[in-house]
């Protein structure tokens, strides 16, 4: 097997952690609202973060929430906006 740069090694392990604190966050979203986790939010969570997957990587803010008018996930910038 060849072996793995560091940089990709790192790069791949900070990705899986950004997904693990996204999973944390939109379940306290979810939590306050007495929902759970199922197939299609899971999904919608990953296609999310593929979206938005600059803004995580380069740490530029924004997060994952509920929205409830759209009764959905959605990417919330900081500076008031969403996508």
């Amino acid at each position: 097997m060849k072996r793995l740069s560091g940089d990709y090694i790192r790069g791949y392990t900070k990705a899986i952690k950004d997904i693990e604190d996204a999973f944390c966050c939109v379940q306290e979203d979810l939590s306050r609202r007495k929902m759970r986790w199922n197939y299609k939010l899971i999904v919608r969570l990953l296609e999310l973060f593929l979206r938005y997957r600059e803004n995580f990587r380069e740490n530029r803010g924004g997060f994952i929430r509920w929205n409830t008018k759209l009764n959905n996930l959605e990417f919330f910038e900081g500076d008031g906006g969403s996508r």
